[in-house]
């Protein structure tokens, strides 16, 4: 404690010291002194950061709690704050007196100069007289601000445009562009015999201000190792000059680096990764040279800016009649990009409740008609009209107008109103203008009243108005530049601007024309000079993608054809569609309307592991005419009535027996956008009619097929047998024929025609092109497989990585990436069983999930639970979901409880697959903190976590929730991921935990209430105050003693005898108590209360400290330690009264 209080002492030192000295500065500081005041600020700066961290250190050891640490870290942070103003604030004063007085002497150092060359020149007295006059500038005359905050821009943009800018970027055209400004400004002064050598320090120093922080290093850098030297302006000129890319690129080249990579070993022609970002060449950005942006040979001899185009003049030299001269003309021609500001207005709208917005309006005398978009109608909630009108526009484009409102417009400078029609459009145009422009390049008059004051900056349009109301708001004033590019015009909304600017660094167009009138000579050397061979065309992307399409398709036989086998085949596909009627030729001479008539193109499809149909011929019904519409523009595509795919795999994998067949032909390939929806409601339809008929057969079409293939089962082999042959009649009688019969047992497919008998194998993905599930069934050995492709690539590239898309990764996640690749192709070689309910006496078993979170991870797993025919227990993994954590950074309960939502939804789907075949269903996690959340009303808890434990708790209503070890869970497999090597047999994943397989289960625990997540409520205590009126109907307190003690005398004299008289020494003293009583009921009632309920008064309360109870007369007399006290019972325990009541005043009187 001793070391802090000296500390703490010294702190308070330094603190003092430079409170001092800093209330000691003057005005009139001097150089010298200032100088050294500020090193001492500094002195103390640093003391101060060493002692408070050293206190702050002793703090932090001796606390108890992190809220001890918080406290201790929020006390030092307070101490730098007020220290830091205290410092920065006399900091700054000093460093200000020392810049005034060093530019003061550098002013003084010019003045003396020239002094001295005009007293050497003694002879040219009027003419040195003449040089010395001073040029005043002008006054800058800045518009009054008035405070209104939609003038504040325009005052800032004033001032700015008249303020030059230091260059804040190290930018080499700008830095390039001030040097070509000051040589030719130095030799204009030269011109006028200006002693310019004479001014090197001075121009460096305003040349150095005017540069970045950056740039100032470096130079400070260079001149520090030679100190006494002073550098000239030309070094100074020369150093900036040298810092370009052309720099870089002699530096580049001498150690004989990649242009292209900056690295050594080879040459940028090799380098294939990137190229310029500038100009799309073989360099480095960093390499880049901005050509188009040096000055020319005549910018720098002039110091004017070059044209928009340079042209080179070129002559025939005439000493030589006989050849040919080469004539070359290179031009290079930059075509600026002109920005034109249109003229913009801020004006009052009304709504419809008659409040007033300001919007933005686009005038324009072009247009016929007033415009308003939809965004600006919903925001006034103004009444529209439907109209059905058509406008056209540039390019005769037309637009439909549905709707059209009148609006209520006001200016906001003079006293014009007016009511405008409008038509109503989803929008009026983009941003204008499109670019923001400088308000420095604009000059305009002091003491306008712009119509838009922000009509530099980019903004969205709020109404548009046409001819009809712009000519109205014209006036006869306006301004125009002598240049032409700017215009101003007064109107009744104020004065709008029209100006057009051109934008100098916008695309530049390079042009080279070269002529050659060649030499006699030089032609006849083409004769014996050995022909060069032409350079190799580079073809472009699109055509090399077309050149290897052709070449991995086409293909021919020995005898020269080209595969004639595709030709039979197809011709023979489109013979079959036309022999069943499905399409039929059109007639010669068939007038074939243009709007009824569609052209389906057509393609092969060669699927060469088809059992049925190796070819098939697919239609493009979707593929638009001349008038832009197809023939599936034409249908009505229907609802999706297509069963869910999970459900139907988890179907599949619940029976014991199992068959699978799909109808032939149901889809025809045209192509054609109702087909599916009118395939699966035949299905639907045949259902329906057919379910007395053919019960289990009219089940399956309705749950078990999927698109035109259907995979059902029953538990026992007659009942396999049974639907089988129903479906296959069921379909039959509306023509639809199954075929690709198979099934799991032989049994089964002995009662199957040996025509409809196919191979083992069953891919049941149904997906798409990408194949998603890709699952295989194996018939023979009853399991299920996985189905990927995977295709060997030889580029690995990712966006994610912080590189480009189609750069190469880091060695280190191409290592990661390939470990992880390697092992895909093995997940085909999993062989999972189908039934997850194998040999089981009953159908039915428990579900029982099991949900788990990381901070990358949460998911999901669900396990069947049943017993087999001799009593043992057996799990099977049904199915299982994860997903990445969110990128916002989330507590872990919150993962968690996230991932119980996943859970209850996936088990929710396998519901409703399984239905009545599920006996219980049990939900296992490891989070205590959500195991409390969900049984708990969701109203209590924050929004977040009472949105997911609404959604559980609907879910799982009749499920039971239960606390499971988190070392032994399968889902931190899906949280904490897991190889592909030991995933494949890993027998935790695949079947649970091991007492999933026996009669014992671990024994429930109890959870106990988290606290956290709970919703904070705020609760209003109201208390009524009883007041007794008749306390203040008397003046006197002896006359209320009477009143009061007649109304207690009134209830023994009803009882009994009259009793008259005066009243008596008890009456009175029994009035004084209830008017005593009455008076505390009404001060004390909240007091009273919580001395009633066995509570302390508040602390906080008036009248706690004298420690009130409630004695045998129902008062409230003053507690304490005199109980005891030889004295009498009132001196012990006074009666407490209201200071400011009315009866405490009589009393007193």
């Amino acid at each position: 404690m001793a070391e802090l209080k000296q500390l703490q002492q010294k702190r308070a030192t330094i603190k003092g010291q430079l409170t001092r000295m800093k209330n000691a500065l003057s005005d009139d500081i001097e150089l010298s002194e200032a100088k050294v005041k500020l090193a001492k600020f500094d002195e103390f700066f640093k003391s101060f950061g060493k002692v408070q961290d050293a206190i702050h250190a002793l703090k932090i050891c001796t606390a108890k709690d992190k809220k001890a640490e918080t406290k201790v870290k929020d006390d030092s942070d307070a101490q730098h704050t007020v220290f830091e103003d205290i410092y920065y604030a006399a900091a700054i004063k000093v460093q200000t007196t020392i810049d005034v007085a060093m530019a003061q002497a550098q002013a003084q150092a010019v003045a003396e100069v020239q002094d001295n060359r005009n007293h050497n020149n003694g002879n040219n007295d009027h003419e040195n007289a003449d040089r010395r006059i001073g040029v005043k500038l002008p006054v800058l005359q800045l518009p009054q601000y008035s405070g209104d905050y939609q003038q504040w821009l325009l005052l800032k943009d004033a001032f700015k445009s008249k303020k030059h800018q230091t260059i804040t970027k190290d930018k080499a055209s700008s830095i390039r562009q001030l040097i070509v400004h000051v040589r030719s400004h130095l030799k204009a002064f030269k011109t006028l015999e200006l002693p310019v050598d004479k001014w090197d320090e001075l121009l460096i120093h305003l040349l150095k201000n005017k540069m970045d922080f950056k740039t100032q290093k470096y130079w400070e850098e260079r001149t520090s190792p030679d100190i006494n030297r002073r550098p000239t302006l030309e070094e100074y000129l020369t150093f900036q000059d040298e810092r370009g890319p052309s720099d870089r690129i002699k530096e580049a080249k001498s150690k004989r680096l990649c242009m292209n990579c900056l690295e050594k070993g080879h040459f940028s022609t090799a380098y294939k990764s990137s190229n310029c970002k500038q100009c799309d060449k073989k360099h480095k950005t960093l390499l880049h040279l901005d050509l188009e942006n040096k000055p020319t040979t005549e910018e720098k001899s002039n110091g004017e800016p070059s044209k928009k185009s340079v042209v080179t003049h070129c002559a025939r030299d005439n000493s030589e009649q006989t050849e040919g001269i080469v004539i070359l003309n290179a031009s290079f021609v930059k075509k600026p990009t002109s920005h034109v500001v249109l003229s913009t207005a801020r004006v009052e709208i009304e709504d419809a409740n008659g409040n007033k917005h300001s919007c933005r309006v686009l005038s324009n005398p072009g247009s016929r008609s007033n415009i308003i978009p939809e965004e600006m109608v919903r925001k006034l909630k103004i009444q529209c009209e439907k109209q059905n009108e058509l406008i056209t526009g540039i390019n005769k484009t037309q637009t439909n107008i549905a709707r059209t409102t009148t609006v209520k417009i006001r200016s906001m400078h003079a006293d014009f109103k007016t009511l405008i029609d409008c038509l109503v459009l989803p929008s009026i145009t983009e941003r204008l203008p499109q670019v923001k422009i400088g308000a420095k390049l604009i000059c305009l008059p002091d003491g306008l009243k712009l119509a838009d004051p922000n009509f530099h900056e980019p903004g969205v349009i709020d109404l548009f108005v046409g001819a009809g109301l712009f000519w109205r708001l014209m006036c006869s004033d306006s301004i125009r530049q002598p240049k032409g590019i700017l215009r101003l015009r007064n109107t009744l909304l104020g004065w709008i601007v029209n100006v057009e600017l051109i934008d100098a660094s916008s695309e530049n167009q390079r042009f080279c024309g070269l002529v050659t009138n060649a030499a006699l000579q030089e032609q006849l050397e083409r004769f014996w000079k050995q022909e060069e061979p032409p350079e190799t065309r580079r073809m472009p992307k699109e055509e090399k993608e077309c050149e290897e399409q052709v070449s991995q398709t086409v293909q021919r036989d020995k005898t020269g054809r080209a595969n004639p086998q595709i030709k039979t085949e197809y011709v023979k596909f489109m013979e079959d569609y036309q022999n069943q009627k499905h399409m039929s030729l059109v007639p010669d001479g068939t007038n074939l309307k243009q709007n009824d008539s569609f052209v389906l193109p057509h393609q092969p499809v060669i699927k060469a592991d088809s059992i049925t149909t190796k070819l098939r011929v697919v239609f493009d019904a979707s593929a638009k005419t001349s008038l832009g519409t197809a023939l599936n523009d034409k249908f009505m595509v229907g609802p999706n009535l297509q069963n869910d795919l999970f459900n139907i795999i988890l179907g599949f994998r619940s029976h014991e027996f199992v068959i699978t067949a799909d109808i032939a032909a149901m889809f025809l390939t045209y192509g054609t956008a109702p087909a599916p929806y009118l395939a699966i409601r035949c299905l639907r339809q045949l259902a329906t009619e057919e379910t007395n008929k053919f019960p289990r057969a009219a089940r399956a079409l309705r749950e078990d097929f999927y698109m035109d293939e259907v995979r059902t089962g029953e538990k026992i082999i007659e009942k396999t047998i049974a639907l089988q042959r129903e479906l296959d009649e069921l379909l039959q009688k509306v023509q639809f024929q199954l075929r690709r019969w198979r099934t799991s047992d032989r049994q089964t497919l002995a009662n199957i025609s040996k025509q409809r008998e196919a191979d083992s194998l069953l891919t049941i993905d149904k997906e798409g092109p990408m194949k998603i599930l890709g699952l295989l069934w194996d018939s023979n050995s009853d399991t299920m497989q996985y189905s990927m492709k995977i295709e060997e690539t030889s580029k690995i590239t990712k966006r994610v990585s912080k590189t480009g898309w189609d750069e190469l990764l880091p060695l280190e996640i191409q290592n990661k990436w390939m470990e992880f690749y390697s092992f895909l192709p093995s997940i085909n070689d999993v062989r999972i069983g189908r039934n997850v309910n194998l040999q089981s006496a009953q159908e039915t078993f428990d579900l029982v999930s099991f949900g788990g979170a990381s901070e990358i991870a949460f998911g999901a797993c669900l396990y069947a639970v049943s017993k087999d025919l001799k009593g043992n227990e057996q799990s099977h993994l049904i199915r299982s979901k994860d997903r990445v954590a969110p990128l916002k950074t989330i507590s872990l309960p919150r993962l968690e409880l996230n991932a119980m939502l996943l859970l209850v939804k996936l088990c929710n789907t396998a519901r409703q697959a399984y239905g009545d075949k599920i006996r219980k269903v049990f939900f296992w996690s490891d989070s205590t903190i959500v195991l409390s959340w969900i049984p708990i009303s969701p109203n209590m808890r924050k929004t977040y976590v009472a949105n997911r434990v609404t959604k559980i708790q609907e879910l799982s209503q009749d499920a039971t929730w239960l606390h499971v070890s988190s070392k032994e869970k399968p889902a931190d497999l899906l949280s904490r991921g897991i190889t592909v090597d030991l995933w494949k047999r890993n027998d935790l994943w695949w079947h649970g935990l091991e007492w999933l397989r026996s009669e014992k289960w671990p024994k429930k625990v109890e959870i106990e209430i988290d606290k956290t997540e709970m919703k904070s409520s705020a609760i209003l205590r109201s208390t009524k105050t009883e007041t007794f009126e008749v306390l203040r109907k008397f003046s006197s307190f002896g006359k209320l003693q009477r009143v009061i003690a007649s109304v207690l005398r009134f209830k023994p004299n009803a009882l009994s005898g009259k009793e008259n008289g005066p009243f008596s020494v008890e009456e009175l003293e029994r009035a004084e108590k209830a008017i005593i009583r009455l008076t505390q009921q009404e001060a004390f009632a909240t007091e009273l209360q919580s001395i009633e309920q066995g509570a302390q008064v508040i602390k906080i309360n008036k009248i706690a400290s004298l420690n009130p109870y409630i004695d045998s007369e129902n008062l409230l007399p003053v507690g304490g330690r005199l109980s005891k006290a030889d004295i009498p019972e009132t001196q012990k325990h006074p009666i407490i009264l209201p200071s400011r009541h009315l009866i405490t005043k009589m009393i007193l009187k």
